[in-house]
């Protein structure tokens, strides 16, 4: 399992139409979000995926410092493939992320079902939980 790591500059188009579908695929059908995925900010972020034969089945994004929050990285669209799951490769995914920023200030907004998860990775909890596209959330932060 060898974890890419891309600017969006340098992904393939099948590599960026096969990540759009995964997010499209959990995040749109899977969790039924009614939002605009395509929000800019890949544009900026740095991509963190996993690829087999069968395609992109593992997904998470880096916005950089300054880009979405000031003082943080914004860990954000952590996907899973529904088949791949439950086999550790988000906390993998997370910690090659996390790992890559080196002890930066990390904010991400979790889904609050995965607060746990996020906890484990060494997130806290930083506010009151809040709705985002239909699903409680919370603000986690990590080396604050």
């Amino acid at each position: 399992m060898e974890i890419q790591r891309k600017n969006f500059w340098k992904l393939t188009n099948k590599e960026l139409y096969e990540i759009m579908k995964l997010r499209s695929d959990v995040f749109v059908v899977e969790q039924n979000i009614n939002y605009l995925d395509f929000d800019d900010l890949d544009y900026d972020a740095i991509h963190y995926f996993l690829i087999d034969e069968c395609g992109v089945y593992a997904y998470l994004r880096v916005i950089n410092k300054g880009n979405y929050y000031q003082d943080a990285y914004k860990i954000g669209r952590l996907c899973v493939k529904k088949d791949k799951r439950k086999q550790g490769i988000a906390s993998s995914l997370m910690r090659n992320a996390i790992e890559n920023l080196k002890g930066e200030k990390i904010r991400i907004a979790a889904q609050i079902h995965l607060e746990q998860f996020y906890q484990a990775l060494g997130f806290k909890s930083v506010f009151e939980p809040f709705l985002e596209e239909g699903i409680m959330h919370i603000r986690m932060d990590l080396n604050d």
